[in-house]
């Protein structure tokens, strides 16, 4: 038998502002970003137990169930501590043994704030911060009540530098890691909602004030947006059979095409702006840190060409992983790999993946990627993580963990 669930009410607000902010695709995309509460004895006493968003489970879906609670004080010590593997500090500190593991991101809530903690991966701030000068844009969208760090570790090392920068201002609302997101914390769920929605506009005000925007790329024409829609998905079963065939095993190919889009991959260096990387570490498990760009050209050869780019995109796989994988366990498990994603200019992108829940999951990111890469060009100059970055969360076992659990979106 499970044990009790904690929280009653609180509880139940925490599921309905998970899904009042996962409703909102342009803060998180499949199983993105997380939310969690502090709970006391009795409901609202004295906060003893965290109850966080399981990792990978959907914030626009999430009901109780995709929530794990832990013992906040056993969490704490281990962070006091230092001295323990994140993974079995979660676990020790795990209340329900049949709850979902507890989010990456579990210690950072655990030492910030307020009752209620909202995380998300806001497209406005990764264009802002997904920029050399990321730092300082994010201050002047943000202003002095938000800390701004680096891209770190999601785990201890983040948890660590969020509690760093609230010893050096107990008075901050918030935080923004560059190149991954936002952060945000209140002591009622509407305040918390209220102050993610609120930075995100912000940081969506300040792009557009620099010339970037998110969407309009293309004419926007629904008929068009339908037509792109169709004449892409009757592409999608040609892309499958084709990495059947090259890699031995079956693909499912999941298409995305609109005005927007087409435009973006017809842009003038489209290929080598969204072949830099990465806009967030969250993506790279789903997407890895770059898609194939494929020129369809004509009919005639067109299935060898493709076939050819894609056995050249897993060998380039297989020497980064050894480039890159000396001291990482799992570079075994992606070294050699196709890619997640396949851009066709003139008619649209593919999510490509073993089945077709991760393939659609694939296909959403990446085109938010498009977004976000062309977004921050038009400020400045896109610039993603680090190729070692990227592949260090692409191979580490709580974000591989993801794609086996059959209720992460």
């Amino acid at each position: 038998m499970a044990a009790p669930r904690p929280g009653g009410g609180l509880a139940a607000q925490l599921v309905r502002l998970s899904r009042r902010v996962g409703a909102d695709r342009a803060l998180v995309l499949h199983g993105g970003g997380n939310t969690s509460c502090k709970i006391g004895a009795g409901g609202f006493g004295p906060p003893r137990v965290l109850l966080v968003k399981g990792s990978g489970r959907d914030l626009a879906s999430a009901r109780r169930r995709d929530f794990a609670a832990l013992d906040l004080a056993a969490l704490l010590d281990a962070f006091d501590r230092g001295d323990q593997p994140l993974e079995a500090a979660l676990a020790a500190a795990a209340l329900d043994p049949d709850a979902p593991r507890a989010s990456v991101e579990t210690p950072t809530h655990a030492v910030l704030p307020g009752r209620f903690v909202v995380h998300t991966h806001a497209e406005a701030a990764l264009a802002l911060t997904n920029q050399p000068d990321g730092a300082d844009l994010a201050e002047r969208a943000l202003g002095a009540h938000f800390a701004s760090l680096p891209n770190l570790p999601s785990g201890w090392p983040l948890a660590v530098a969020a509690g760093a920068a609230l010893a050096v201002d107990p008075a901050l609302e918030g935080i923004v890691v560059r190149r991954h997101g936002l952060f945000v914390w209140a002591d009622t769920a509407d305040d918390a909602a209220a102050r993610m929605f609120g930075a995100a506009a912000r940081c969506a005000a300040e792009l557009e004030r620099r010339g970037g925007r998110l969407s309009g790329f293309g004419r926007p024409s629904a008929d068009e947006d339908r037509r792109a829609r169709r004449a892409a998905a009757a592409r999608a079963p040609w892309i499958a059979a084709r990495f059947a065939e090259s890699f031995g095993r079956p693909f499912a190919a999941c298409a995305r095409a609109s005005a927007d889009l087409l435009a973006l991959l017809d842009a003038p260096g489209a290929a080598e702006l969204h072949a830099r990387g990465a806009v967030t570490p969250d993506d790279v498990v789903r997407t890895l840190n770059r898609p194939l760009f494929f020129d369809a050209g004509p009919r005639a050869g067109r299935a060898e060409r493709f076939r050819a780019a894609l056995l050249g995109f897993a060998r380039g796989e297989e020497e980064r992983a050894a480039r890159l994988g000396a001291d990482r366990p799992l570079a075994a498990a992606v070294a050699g790999q196709p890619p997640r994603v396949v851009c066709v200019p003139g008619v649209g992108l593919f999510g490509c993946a073993p089945d077709a829940r991760q393939a659609a999951a694939a296909a959403d990111l990446a085109a938010r990627a498009l977004r976000v890469r062309a977004a921050a060009e038009a400020v400045g100059r896109f610039a993603p993580l680090a190729d070692d970055e990227a592949f260090a969360a692409e191979t580490w076992a709580p974000e591989r963990a993801k794609l086996d659990d059959p209720l992460a979106r």
